[in-house]
Protein backbone atom coordinates (compact mmCIF):
# COMPACT_ATOMS: atom_id res chain seq x y z
CA UNK A 1 0.00 0.00 0.00
CA UNK A 2 1.21 3.52 -0.79
CA UNK A 3 0.58 6.36 1.18
CA UNK A 4 -1.52 8.44 -0.77
CA UNK A 5 -4.46 7.05 -2.41
CA UNK A 6 -7.42 8.39 -3.80
CA UNK A 7 -5.74 11.57 -5.32
CA UNK A 8 -1.86 12.77 -6.38
CA UNK A 9 0.53 13.47 -3.30
CA UNK A 10 -0.16 17.37 -2.96
CA UNK A 11 2.74 20.16 -3.39
CA UNK A 12 5.59 18.89 -1.02
CA UNK A 13 6.09 22.58 0.48
CA UNK A 14 2.71 23.47 1.50
CA UNK A 15 2.62 20.24 2.97
CA UNK A 16 6.25 20.59 4.92
CA UNK A 17 4.81 23.95 6.36
CA UNK A 18 1.42 22.67 7.53
CA UNK A 19 3.30 20.01 9.40
CA UNK A 20 5.48 22.98 10.74
CA UNK A 21 2.70 24.71 11.81
CA UNK A 22 0.71 21.74 13.31
CA UNK A 23 3.73 21.11 15.40
CA UNK A 24 4.65 25.13 15.83
CA UNK A 25 0.93 26.01 17.97
CA UNK A 26 1.50 23.03 20.31
CA UNK A 27 4.98 24.71 21.52
CA UNK A 28 3.80 28.01 20.99
CA UNK A 29 1.26 27.03 23.77
CA UNK A 30 3.43 25.40 25.99
CA UNK A 31 6.05 28.26 26.33
CA UNK A 32 3.07 30.53 26.46
CA UNK A 33 1.25 29.72 29.48
CA UNK A 34 3.48 30.60 31.51
CA UNK A 35 3.54 34.23 30.89
CA UNK A 36 -0.33 33.85 31.48
CA UNK A 37 -0.35 32.02 34.74
CA UNK A 38 -0.19 35.20 36.58
CA UNK A 39 -2.88 37.15 35.05
CA UNK A 40 -5.27 34.22 35.36
CA UNK A 41 -4.45 33.67 39.13
CA UNK A 42 -5.55 37.08 39.53
CA UNK A 43 -8.62 36.84 37.45
CA UNK A 44 -9.59 33.50 39.80
CA UNK A 45 -7.97 34.18 42.65
CA UNK A 46 -5.98 30.92 41.86
CA UNK A 47 -2.87 29.69 43.64
CA UNK A 48 0.32 28.30 42.20
CA UNK A 49 -0.78 24.61 42.92
CA UNK A 50 -3.60 25.67 40.97
CA UNK A 51 -2.52 27.61 38.06
CA UNK A 52 0.58 25.12 37.87
CA UNK A 53 -2.42 22.39 36.80
CA UNK A 54 -3.39 24.35 33.91
CA UNK A 55 0.36 22.90 32.71
CA UNK A 56 1.03 19.69 33.89
CA UNK A 57 -2.88 18.22 33.52
CA UNK A 58 -3.00 19.26 29.91
CA UNK A 59 0.87 17.47 29.30
CA UNK A 60 -0.45 14.83 31.36
CA UNK A 61 -3.43 14.04 29.19
CA UNK A 62 -1.59 14.42 26.07
CA UNK A 63 1.14 12.26 27.33
CA UNK A 64 -1.25 9.37 28.31
CA UNK A 65 -3.53 9.49 25.13
CA UNK A 66 -0.85 9.89 22.39
CA UNK A 67 -0.53 6.29 21.71
CA UNK A 68 -4.11 5.95 21.37
CA UNK A 69 -3.59 8.90 18.84
CA UNK A 70 -1.05 7.08 17.14
CA UNK A 71 -3.11 4.02 16.83
CA UNK A 72 -6.27 5.90 15.04
CA UNK A 73 -3.48 7.32 12.77
CA UNK A 74 -2.61 3.83 11.57
CA UNK A 75 -6.23 2.89 11.26
CA UNK A 76 -7.88 5.54 9.92
CA UNK A 77 -5.11 7.68 8.58
CA UNK A 78 -3.58 10.93 9.44
CA UNK A 79 -5.54 13.30 7.60
CA UNK A 80 -8.59 12.42 9.86
CA UNK A 81 -6.83 12.43 12.96
CA UNK A 82 -4.89 15.73 12.11
CA UNK A 83 -8.50 17.28 11.43
CA UNK A 84 -9.60 15.79 14.26
CA UNK A 85 -7.34 16.56 16.57
CA UNK A 86 -7.75 20.21 15.50
CA UNK A 87 -10.89 20.51 16.34
CA UNK A 88 -10.95 19.04 19.22
CA UNK A 89 -7.72 21.67 20.39
CA UNK A 90 -9.76 24.39 18.75
CA UNK A 91 -12.68 23.61 20.91
CA UNK A 92 -10.10 23.47 24.05
CA UNK A 93 -8.70 26.38 23.64
CA UNK A 94 -11.85 28.69 22.62
CA UNK A 95 -13.42 27.52 25.94
CA UNK A 96 -10.48 28.19 27.93
CA UNK A 97 -10.76 31.64 25.85
CA UNK A 98 -14.47 32.18 27.50
CA UNK A 99 -13.98 30.24 30.61
CA UNK A 100 -16.36 32.11 33.03
CA UNK A 101 -15.08 29.88 35.51
CA UNK A 102 -11.65 28.51 36.80
CA UNK A 103 -13.11 24.23 36.39
CA UNK A 104 -14.72 25.33 33.22
CA UNK A 105 -10.72 26.66 32.35
CA UNK A 106 -9.49 23.77 33.30
CA UNK A 107 -11.63 21.25 30.68
CA UNK A 108 -10.40 23.56 27.82
CA UNK A 109 -6.74 22.69 28.58
CA UNK A 110 -7.43 19.18 28.72
CA UNK A 111 -9.37 19.07 25.51
CA UNK A 112 -6.65 20.86 24.27
CA UNK A 113 -4.37 18.54 25.44
CA UNK A 114 -6.52 15.69 23.99
CA UNK A 115 -6.87 17.31 20.77
CA UNK A 116 -2.96 17.53 20.59
CA UNK A 117 -2.19 13.89 21.44
CA UNK A 118 -4.71 12.92 18.83
CA UNK A 119 -2.91 15.19 16.13
CA UNK A 120 0.92 15.29 16.60
CA UNK A 121 1.18 11.88 15.95
CA UNK A 122 -0.13 11.76 12.91
CA UNK A 123 1.54 15.28 11.90
CA UNK A 124 4.63 13.51 12.40
CA UNK A 125 3.88 10.28 10.72
CA UNK A 126 2.86 12.19 7.48
CA UNK A 127 6.86 13.25 7.06
CA UNK A 128 8.04 9.50 6.52
CA UNK A 129 4.77 8.20 4.57
CA UNK A 130 3.80 11.25 2.32
CA UNK A 131 6.78 13.12 1.49
CA UNK A 132 9.53 10.89 -0.87
CA UNK A 133 12.89 10.15 -0.02
CA UNK A 134 15.51 12.67 -0.44
CA UNK A 135 15.15 16.57 -0.11
CA UNK A 136 11.67 17.12 0.35
CA UNK A 137 11.83 14.47 3.46
CA UNK A 138 15.49 16.14 4.83
CA UNK A 139 13.81 19.64 4.60
CA UNK A 140 10.45 18.86 6.43
CA UNK A 141 12.94 17.00 8.57
CA UNK A 142 14.91 20.54 9.64
CA UNK A 143 11.31 22.47 9.48
CA UNK A 144 10.22 20.33 12.02
CA UNK A 145 13.26 21.01 14.00
CA UNK A 146 13.49 24.88 13.27
CA UNK A 147 10.07 25.67 14.44
CA UNK A 148 10.87 24.42 17.92
CA UNK A 149 13.38 27.46 18.25
CA UNK A 150 10.47 29.63 15.94
CA UNK A 151 8.06 29.43 19.16
CA UNK A 152 10.42 29.55 21.79
CA UNK A 153 11.45 32.96 20.18
CA UNK A 154 7.88 34.17 19.03
CA UNK A 155 5.40 32.36 21.79
CA UNK A 156 6.32 34.95 24.48
CA UNK A 157 6.93 37.66 22.60
CA UNK A 158 3.68 37.05 20.66
CA UNK A 159 1.31 35.73 23.59
CA UNK A 160 3.16 38.71 26.11
CA UNK A 161 2.00 41.34 23.65
CA UNK A 162 -1.83 39.76 23.30
CA UNK A 163 -1.84 39.42 26.96
CA UNK A 164 -0.72 43.29 27.71
CA UNK A 165 -3.44 44.89 25.46
CA UNK A 166 -6.13 42.44 25.24
CA UNK A 167 -5.69 40.32 28.54
CA UNK A 168 -4.27 36.84 28.70
CA UNK A 169 -8.06 35.34 27.17
CA UNK A 170 -7.26 36.75 23.35
CA UNK A 171 -3.98 34.30 23.60
CA UNK A 172 -6.22 30.88 23.89
CA UNK A 173 -9.11 32.72 21.51
CA UNK A 174 -5.64 33.18 19.16
CA UNK A 175 -5.12 29.99 19.33
CA UNK A 176 -8.27 28.66 18.49
CA UNK A 177 -8.58 30.89 15.32
CA UNK A 178 -4.69 29.47 14.13
CA UNK A 179 -6.17 26.00 14.81
CA UNK A 180 -9.35 26.10 12.63
CA UNK A 181 -7.37 27.82 9.85
CA UNK A 182 -4.58 24.89 9.90
CA UNK A 183 -7.43 22.50 9.76
CA UNK A 184 -8.80 24.07 6.57
CA UNK A 185 -5.34 23.49 5.33
CA UNK A 186 -4.99 20.31 6.26
CA UNK A 187 -8.69 18.98 4.25
CA UNK A 188 -7.04 20.47 1.43
CA UNK A 189 -2.84 19.40 1.92
CA UNK A 190 -3.07 16.30 3.63
CA UNK A 191 -4.05 13.34 1.12
CA UNK A 192 -6.74 11.34 1.75
CA UNK A 193 -6.51 7.48 2.20
CA UNK A 194 -7.18 4.78 4.93
CA UNK A 195 -4.54 3.56 7.79
CA UNK A 196 -3.43 0.10 6.68
CA UNK A 197 -5.18 -1.15 9.64
CA UNK A 198 -8.63 0.26 8.71
CA UNK A 199 -10.32 -3.20 8.89
CA UNK A 200 -8.58 -4.11 12.92
CA UNK A 201 -10.94 -3.01 15.83
CA UNK A 202 -9.70 -0.66 18.02
CA UNK A 203 -7.79 -2.54 21.55
CA UNK A 204 -10.44 -1.15 23.75
CA UNK A 205 -8.92 -2.76 26.47
CA UNK A 206 -5.35 -2.25 26.08
CA UNK A 207 -6.68 1.46 26.17
CA UNK A 208 -7.78 1.02 29.85
CA UNK A 209 -4.97 -0.13 31.11
CA UNK A 210 -2.38 2.38 29.47
CA UNK A 211 -3.82 5.27 29.71
CA UNK A 212 -4.47 5.01 33.29
CA UNK A 213 -1.07 3.31 33.98
CA UNK A 214 0.55 6.61 31.98
CA UNK A 215 -1.35 9.02 34.36
CA UNK A 216 -0.19 6.58 37.88
CA UNK A 217 3.45 6.98 36.14
CA UNK A 218 3.49 10.54 35.27
CA UNK A 219 2.23 11.71 38.55
CA UNK A 220 4.20 9.37 40.67
CA UNK A 221 7.01 11.23 38.91
CA UNK A 222 6.49 14.50 39.38
CA UNK A 223 3.89 14.79 42.44
CA UNK A 224 0.92 16.29 40.26
CA UNK A 225 1.89 19.56 40.59
CA UNK A 226 2.65 19.34 44.31
CA UNK A 227 -0.87 17.79 44.86
CA UNK A 228 0.83 14.20 45.92
CA UNK A 229 3.87 15.66 48.42
CA UNK A 230 3.83 12.24 50.12
CA UNK A 231 6.28 10.12 49.48
CA UNK A 232 4.52 6.70 50.05
CA UNK A 233 1.67 7.91 47.98
CA UNK A 234 3.82 8.44 45.31
CA UNK A 235 5.64 5.14 44.94
CA UNK A 236 2.38 3.35 45.74
CA UNK A 237 0.42 5.06 42.72
CA UNK A 238 3.85 4.75 40.74
CA UNK A 239 3.62 0.80 41.39
CA UNK A 240 0.18 0.65 39.77
CA UNK A 241 0.93 2.48 36.98
CA UNK A 242 4.01 -0.23 36.34
CA UNK A 243 1.61 -2.76 36.85
CA UNK A 244 -1.29 -1.37 34.68
CA UNK A 245 1.83 -0.93 31.63
CA UNK A 246 2.74 -4.63 32.80
CA UNK A 247 -0.65 -5.76 32.47
CA UNK A 248 -0.61 -4.00 29.07
CA UNK A 249 2.12 -5.14 27.75
CA UNK A 250 1.39 -8.80 28.78
CA UNK A 251 -2.20 -8.55 26.90
CA UNK A 252 -0.88 -6.99 23.57
CA UNK A 253 0.80 -9.94 22.69
CA UNK A 254 -2.61 -12.03 22.24
CA UNK A 255 -4.68 -9.26 21.32
CA UNK A 256 -5.92 -9.40 17.99
CA UNK A 257 -5.60 -5.62 17.19
CA UNK A 258 -3.15 -4.60 19.73
CA UNK A 259 -2.87 -0.52 20.89
CA UNK A 260 0.93 -1.29 20.50
CA UNK A 261 1.76 -3.81 17.72
CA UNK A 262 4.20 -6.07 19.26
CA UNK A 263 6.66 -6.05 15.98
CA UNK A 264 7.10 -2.61 16.45
CA UNK A 265 9.20 -2.86 19.60
CA UNK A 266 10.63 -6.07 18.26
CA UNK A 267 12.35 -4.30 15.24
CA UNK A 268 16.15 -3.87 15.69
CA UNK A 269 17.20 -0.51 17.80
CA UNK A 270 13.46 0.42 18.69
CA UNK A 271 13.44 -0.26 22.47
CA UNK A 272 17.27 1.30 22.69
CA UNK A 273 16.05 3.82 20.66
CA UNK A 274 13.19 4.61 22.92
CA UNK A 275 15.03 4.13 26.38
CA UNK A 276 18.05 6.38 24.75
CA UNK A 277 15.38 8.97 23.94
CA UNK A 278 13.63 9.15 27.40
CA UNK A 279 17.09 9.30 29.24
CA UNK A 280 17.93 12.38 26.19
CA UNK A 281 14.72 14.56 26.71
CA UNK A 282 15.48 14.16 30.71
CA UNK A 283 19.16 15.43 30.23
CA UNK A 284 17.97 18.12 27.43
CA UNK A 285 15.61 19.40 30.22
CA UNK A 286 18.46 21.33 31.74
CA UNK A 287 18.49 22.61 29.22
CA UNK A 288 15.33 24.62 29.71
CA UNK A 289 15.18 24.59 33.34
CA UNK A 290 18.45 25.37 35.03
CA UNK A 291 19.75 28.32 32.88
CA UNK A 292 16.71 30.84 34.47
CA UNK A 293 18.01 29.28 37.74
CA UNK A 294 21.68 30.16 36.78
CA UNK A 295 20.74 33.48 36.43
CA UNK A 296 18.16 34.41 39.15
CA UNK A 297 19.54 32.52 41.92
CA UNK A 298 22.90 32.48 40.75
CA UNK A 299 23.91 35.84 38.92
CA UNK A 300 21.05 38.09 40.95
CA UNK A 301 19.16 38.54 37.55
CA UNK A 302 15.67 39.84 37.40
CA UNK A 303 12.62 37.09 35.78
CA UNK A 304 12.67 39.80 32.84
CA UNK A 305 16.47 39.47 32.46
CA UNK A 306 16.72 35.87 32.63
CA UNK A 307 13.50 35.55 30.05
CA UNK A 308 16.04 37.51 27.42
CA UNK A 309 18.95 35.63 28.41
CA UNK A 310 17.30 33.01 27.10
CA UNK A 311 17.07 34.01 24.07
CA UNK A 312 20.37 32.34 22.30
CA UNK A 313 18.63 29.05 23.16
CA UNK A 314 15.56 29.92 20.64
CA UNK A 315 18.86 30.89 18.27
CA UNK A 316 20.58 27.99 17.94
CA UNK A 317 17.55 26.05 17.97
CA UNK A 318 16.22 28.20 14.58
CA UNK A 319 19.64 28.02 13.15
CA UNK A 320 20.11 23.88 13.28
CA UNK A 321 16.93 23.47 11.93
CA UNK A 322 17.92 24.85 8.83
CA UNK A 323 21.12 23.04 8.25
CA UNK A 324 19.78 19.53 9.44
CA UNK A 325 18.14 19.33 6.11
CA UNK A 326 21.68 19.38 4.58
CA UNK A 327 22.98 17.25 7.13
CA UNK A 328 20.58 14.29 6.88
CA UNK A 329 20.95 14.35 3.34
CA UNK A 330 24.98 15.01 2.89
CA UNK A 331 25.65 12.34 6.16
CA UNK A 332 24.50 8.83 7.56
CA UNK A 333 22.14 9.41 10.61
CA UNK A 334 24.17 7.38 12.72
CA UNK A 335 27.06 10.15 12.27
CA UNK A 336 24.95 12.72 12.25
CA UNK A 337 23.81 11.65 16.10
CA UNK A 338 27.33 11.28 17.18
CA UNK A 339 28.45 15.09 16.41
CA UNK A 340 24.63 15.95 17.49
CA UNK A 341 25.51 14.12 21.09
CA UNK A 342 28.99 15.20 21.40
CA UNK A 343 27.56 19.19 21.62
CA UNK A 344 24.55 18.07 23.79
CA UNK A 345 26.85 16.68 25.87
CA UNK A 346 29.83 18.96 25.69
CA UNK A 347 27.04 22.64 26.04
CA UNK A 348 25.74 20.48 29.60
CA UNK A 349 29.68 19.18 30.71
CA UNK A 350 30.86 23.31 29.78
CA UNK A 351 27.96 24.24 32.19
CA UNK A 352 29.03 22.41 34.67
CA UNK A 353 32.00 24.38 35.56
CA UNK A 354 30.65 27.76 36.29
CA UNK A 355 32.50 30.25 38.09
CA UNK A 356 30.99 33.26 40.03
CA UNK A 357 33.64 35.19 38.30
CA UNK A 358 32.56 34.29 34.82
CA UNK A 359 30.13 36.29 33.29
CA UNK A 360 27.06 35.64 31.45
CA UNK A 361 28.99 34.77 28.23
CA UNK A 362 31.01 31.91 29.54
CA UNK A 363 28.42 30.80 31.99
CA UNK A 364 25.41 30.87 30.44
CA UNK A 365 25.05 31.74 26.36
CA UNK A 366 27.76 29.65 25.46
CA UNK A 367 26.84 26.44 27.14
CA UNK A 368 23.45 27.11 26.27
CA UNK A 369 24.20 27.21 22.53
CA UNK A 370 26.26 23.84 22.40
CA UNK A 371 23.27 22.21 24.17
CA UNK A 372 20.47 23.33 22.60
CA UNK A 373 22.24 22.77 19.05
CA UNK A 374 23.06 19.13 20.05
CA UNK A 375 19.91 18.57 21.96
CA UNK A 376 17.52 19.70 18.84
CA UNK A 377 19.81 17.84 16.30
CA UNK A 378 20.11 14.75 18.02
CA UNK A 379 16.25 14.11 18.97
CA UNK A 380 15.14 15.37 15.65
CA UNK A 381 18.03 12.73 13.87
CA UNK A 382 16.95 9.59 16.55
CA UNK A 383 13.10 10.24 15.49
CA UNK A 384 14.35 9.91 12.00
CA UNK A 385 16.15 6.84 12.52
CA UNK A 386 13.50 5.10 14.44
CA UNK A 387 10.92 6.26 11.83
CA UNK A 388 13.08 4.76 9.28
CA UNK A 389 12.68 1.35 10.74
CA UNK A 390 8.89 0.84 10.54
CA UNK A 391 6.27 0.66 7.99
CA UNK A 392 3.51 2.90 6.42
CA UNK A 393 1.48 1.02 9.07
CA UNK A 394 3.47 1.69 11.88
CA UNK A 395 4.09 5.29 11.89
CA UNK A 396 1.45 6.61 14.06
CA UNK A 397 2.14 4.17 16.76
CA UNK A 398 6.33 4.66 16.51
CA UNK A 399 5.91 8.36 16.34
CA UNK A 400 3.46 8.43 19.79
CA UNK A 401 5.92 5.94 21.65
CA UNK A 402 8.66 8.55 20.47
CA UNK A 403 6.62 11.74 21.76
CA UNK A 404 5.25 9.37 25.21
CA UNK A 405 9.20 8.54 26.03
CA UNK A 406 9.90 12.27 25.70
CA UNK A 407 6.99 13.32 28.04
CA UNK A 408 8.24 10.62 30.36
CA UNK A 409 11.64 11.99 29.96
CA UNK A 410 10.97 16.03 31.20
CA UNK A 411 9.23 14.85 33.54
CA UNK A 412 12.16 12.26 35.25
CA UNK A 413 14.29 15.24 34.75
CA UNK A 414 12.53 17.80 36.13
CA UNK A 415 12.28 16.19 39.33
CA UNK A 416 15.85 15.03 39.34
CA UNK A 417 17.81 17.75 38.39
CA UNK A 418 15.89 20.63 40.18
CA UNK A 419 16.09 18.12 43.39
CA UNK A 420 20.12 18.31 42.65
CA UNK A 421 20.10 21.83 42.05
CA UNK A 422 18.80 22.24 45.82
CA UNK A 423 21.47 20.21 47.33
CA UNK A 424 23.57 22.82 48.36
CA UNK A 425 23.32 26.27 49.86
CA UNK A 426 25.79 27.96 47.46
CA UNK A 427 23.61 27.83 43.95
CA UNK A 428 27.08 27.45 41.75
CA UNK A 429 28.03 24.01 43.53
CA UNK A 430 24.35 22.79 43.39
CA UNK A 431 23.79 23.80 39.77
CA UNK A 432 27.08 22.74 38.24
CA UNK A 433 26.09 19.26 40.02
CA UNK A 434 22.71 19.68 38.21
CA UNK A 435 24.24 20.12 35.24
CA UNK A 436 26.89 17.32 35.44
CA UNK A 437 24.24 15.02 36.29
CA UNK A 438 21.86 15.99 33.27
CA UNK A 439 25.89 15.22 31.24
CA UNK A 440 25.91 11.94 32.87
CA UNK A 441 22.43 11.06 31.65
CA UNK A 442 23.05 12.14 28.03
CA UNK A 443 25.89 10.14 27.94
CA UNK A 444 24.16 6.94 29.47
CA UNK A 445 21.01 7.21 27.18
CA UNK A 446 23.53 7.90 23.85
CA UNK A 447 25.63 4.63 24.69
CA UNK A 448 22.09 3.22 24.69
CA UNK A 449 21.57 4.50 21.91
CA UNK A 450 25.05 3.44 20.29
CA UNK A 451 25.01 0.23 21.35
CA UNK A 452 21.25 -1.05 20.78
CA UNK A 453 21.50 0.31 16.93
CA UNK A 454 24.71 -1.30 15.76
CA UNK A 455 23.16 -4.04 14.24
CA UNK A 456 21.18 -3.01 10.68
CA UNK A 457 21.83 0.67 11.07
CA UNK A 458 19.26 1.81 8.45
CA UNK A 459 20.74 4.35 5.99
CA UNK A 460 19.63 7.42 5.64
CA UNK A 461 15.54 7.67 6.14
CA UNK A 462 14.91 4.37 3.81
CA UNK A 463 12.58 1.95 5.15
CA UNK A 464 8.94 3.84 5.08
CA UNK A 465 6.65 3.82 2.77
CA UNK A 466 7.36 6.50 -0.41
CA UNK A 467 4.35 7.80 -1.98
CA UNK A 468 2.73 6.86 -5.26
CA UNK A 469 4.72 8.66 -8.30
Amino acid sequence: MTASRGREAPGYLPLTLLVGGVQMILTMDLVTMGILLPSIGRDFAAGPVMLSGLVSFSSLVFASMMLVGGRLADMIGQRGCIAAGLAIGAGGALVAGIAPHFALLVTGRLLFGLGAAIMIPANFSVINTVLPEGPARHRAYGIFGMVQGIALFLGPGLGGLLAGEFGWRSVFLATAAIMLLLLGASRMLVPHGAGEAARQRFDLTGALLFVPGIIALVLAISGGSGLLADAGERLALGAAGLALLGLFRRGQSRAASPLLPPDVLHRSGTVPGIIGMTAIMAASSALFLLPALVMQRAMGWTPAQSGMGMMPHAVAVILTGQMLGRIMGRYPLRRALLGAAILLIAGLALNGFMRPDRGYAMNVMAPMLLGAAGSIALLTVLMAMLAARQPAGRQGVISAAMFTSQQIGVSLGAVALLSVAASDPDPFTALNRAFLAAAAIALGGVLVLLRGMREKAAPPLTGVASPAP
